[in-house]
């Protein structure tokens, strides 16, 4: 099964989404057709979404990023007395329990958390937070939502558990000085920094670029709340359907496990459950699928021999190129995913950021 057009999946897993092209052996005849009987989208002259402003980056914002950066290379050292603050080292027995059951599984004797820091997921950034203030010995507990749009979580989407964890240990964080030396050994995209204003416009150009990826996030959604499904294609849901049912399969294989023992240990679901999940995951992705080829429609979006050209060289690179995507060159890329296809997702590229331009911002 061929991999996802890159391009395509950025724009979207920006809102959260998880999307993909189509299947493989279909893909010039999907959606060849009067998308209007299946989807009504909204008067797009109306769309408003509220995103940070992306032409705007504060000397604060800087300070934050650049101070996450010096965390990650913090030396620590134990407190005899005191409590919890932020940016300290804490070593904690963690638990997670659903209700009122112990997840043995997910339980750390020796679990250590930088809190405050970006380097850690939702759930620990929570937990680094609840112990602010705590001293060894001290339990504290927070309840924690798993995200309901996540697919890959299976049974987990949706659920609430409650995590604890009890202070073991807690380190004082020294950090570095931030000096010509300190980044000269840093690497950015154009290799290592000359002096520390060159490091902080990396940083303030790597915020730049997150509030804008926001924006995307934010009138992608808006985007989405406009469309209103009338009824679903047959062909193209059922494909994602059976898509998820293969995926599933292969994991299993890959894991040596029977495919009903892989749904409820790695994804805490039953069959019935996981089928109810990728009907709607299906539907998802099948909206998503509509709304982007009829959004280029609508505007009348048109690409030139070249744009297609330099975008498809974009998406070869972006899949790796030659050393890295499978593929020998850029004409066996373009065969694998069809012209069509290319050709859709680089009309929703351009549409989509079209809309971006007409969308009304609203203050966060």
């Amino acid at each position: 099964m061929k991999r996802v057009l890159a391009l395509l999946i950025s724009l979207l897993f920006v809102a959260g989404a998880s999307v993909s092209c189509g299947k493989s052996d279909a893909s010039t005849e999907r959606y060849d057709y009067d998308l209007s009987r299946y989807i009504q989208v909204g008067e797009l002259s109306e769309l408003a979404a509220a995103y940070p402003d992306p032409s705007v980056c504060t000397t604060e914002e800087v300070d934050e990023a650049q101070l996450q950066v010096l965390l990650s290379y913090a030396s620590f050292e134990e407190k005899a007395q005191g409590v919890v603050e932020r940016y300290n080292k804490v070593e904690i027995l963690y638990q997670m329990f659903r209700g009122d059951e112990e997840m043995k599984d997910y339980t750390e004797e020796a679990y250590q958390i930088i809190v405050g820091s970006d380097g850690f997921g939702d759930m620990d950034k929570l937990m680094g937070e609840t112990l602010i203030g705590a001293r060894v010995g001290e339990e504290r507990e927070a309840e924690y939502t798993f995200p309901k749009e996540d697919a890959s979580i299976g049974g987990w989407a949706g659920l609430t558990v409650t995590l604890k964890g009890k202070v073991k240990a807690i380190y004082q964080h020294y950090l570095p000085e931030c000096n010509e030396d300190f980044v000269s050994g840093l690497e950015g995209e154009g290799g290592t920094f000359a002096s520390v204003a060159s490091f902080r416009l990396a940083l303030e150009e790597s915020i730049l670029s997150q509030k804008a990826a926001a924006r995307d996030q934010a009138v992608f959604l808006a985007y989405m709340d406009s469309v209103e499904v009338k009824k679903y294609p047959k062909e193209e849901l059922n494909a994602y359907v059976e898509r998820g049912w293969n995926e599933a399969t292969a994991a299993a294989e890959q894991l040596g496990v029977p495919l009903e023992q892989y749904l409820a240990q790695y994804l805490a679901t039953t069959e019935d459950a996981y089928e109810k999940l990728i009907q709607e995951k299906a539907k998802e992705q099948t909206k998503n699928d509509m709304a982007c080829i009829q959004l280029s429609r609508l505007m009348g979006t048109e690409l030139s021999e070249a744009e297609y050209k330099e975008g498809l060289e974009r998406l070869f690179e972006a899949e790796g190129g030659v050393d890295e995507s499978g593929y020998g060159s850029v004409e066996e890329f373009e065969a694998a995913y069809t012209p069509k296809e290319i050709r859709e997702s680089l009309l929703w590229e351009k549409s989509f950021q079209q809309l971006v331009q007409q969308v009304k911002r609203l203050e966060p």
